[in-house]
C-alpha cells in the first residue's frame, strides 16, 4: 500500500486460507510474483523501482513486502514459491529482464533471508522456467518443478544440485489461470489413470508433486478437477 496506494485488499484471504488449513493439518504453501513482467503492470514496475537507474530500492521493497508477510503470517506460510525470477536476473536459461541490470546483481540470499522472517524454516524455492533446474543461488530449499507434462517422473529424491525434487503443473488449463468470462473450466488434461501412476513413480523417489487447478472469480473449483483429486485421494495408496 505504501508503494502504490488502493491496490491493497481488505480482506486478509491469504491467512483465512492458511489458518482453515492448519486446522487440517494441511501445510499452506504461498506463490509469490514480483509482478515485474512487462508489460504485465507498468505502473507496479514504476512504483515497484523496477526501471529506476539504481535498482537497490527494488531489492529493497521486495525484501521488505516478503519479510513483512512472513512475519505477518509466521508459521502458517510453511513454503514460498517465487516465480519470475529470470525478470530479476538475466543468467539464467530464460531471460525475461526487461531494463537495465547492468552492474546490479540482485540479492537472492538477502532476499532469502527476509523470506524467512517469522518462520526460520520456512522452505524456499525459486522457479527458472519450464523443467529448468538452474539455481540463481544456493540458498533455496526445492525444486520449483514447472511441468507441463507427466513425461518427466523424477529419477531420484534429489537433483544434482542437491535441491529435493518437486513438481508443479496444470491439472485442466495450460494457462495456470481461467481467465476467460462466462466461459467453463476445461476437463482435466489427463486421465485417472495418467495421474496415479505419475504420482505413484514421485511416491516411489519421495517427490512431492503438486497439480494446479483453475478456479472461478468465486473461488470453486471445476467439478471433474475436484472428482480427479478425490479419485487420486482414494487410490494412491492402492
Amino acid at each position: 500500500e505504501s508503494i502504490l496506494p488502493g491496490r491493497t485488499c481488505r480482506r486478509d484471504l491469504i491467512g483465512e486460507m492458511a489458518a482453515r488449513l492448519r486446522e487440517r493439518n494441511i501445510h499452506f504453501l504461498a506463490y509469490y510474483n514480483h509482478s515485474c513482467n512487462h508489460p504485465d503492470d507498468p505502473e507496479w514496475e514504476q512504483a515497484l523501482g523496477y526501471h529506476d537507474p539504481d535498482k537497490n530500492r527494488l531489492a529493497d521493497n521486495l525484501c521488505e513486502i516478503v519479510a513483512w508477510m512472513g512475519g505477518h503470517y509466521g508459521e502458517l506460510i510453511r513454503a514460498w514459491w517465487f516465480d519470475s525470477s529470470y525478470s530479476l536476473d538475466p543468467r539464467g536459461p530464460y531471460n525475461a529482464v526487461t531494463t537495465d541490470m547492468t552492474g546490479f546483481q540482485f540479492p537472492w540470499e538477502r532476499f532469502t533471508a527476509a523470506a524467512k522472517t517469522g518462520c526460520p524454516t520456512r522452505l524456499v524455492t525459486y522457479n527458472a522456467g519450464i523443467n529448468a533446474t538452474y539455481l540463481y543461488t544456493a540458498h533455496q530449499d526445492y525444486w520449483a518443478g514447472e511441468l507441463t507434462d507427466l513425461l518427466h517422473p523424477p529419477a531420484s529424491r534429489f537433483l544434482d544440485s542437491g535441491l529435493q525434487w518437486h513438481g508443479w503443473t496444470c491439472l485442466d488449463e495450460r494457462s495456470w489461470v481461467h481467465s476467460q468470462l462466462d466461459t467453463e473450466i476445461p476437463q482435466p488434461l489427463y486421465t485417472d489413470e495418467q495421474i496415479l501412476s505419475f504420482v505413484r513413480l514421485c511416491q516411489k523417489q519421495h517427490a512431492p508433486m503438486t497439480f494446479n487447478l483453475s478456479i472461478y472469480q468465486d473461488g470453486t473449483s471445476s467439478p471433474a478437477s475436484i472428482r480427479q483429486m478425490q479419485s487420486l485421494k482414494n487410490n494412491i495408496k492402492g
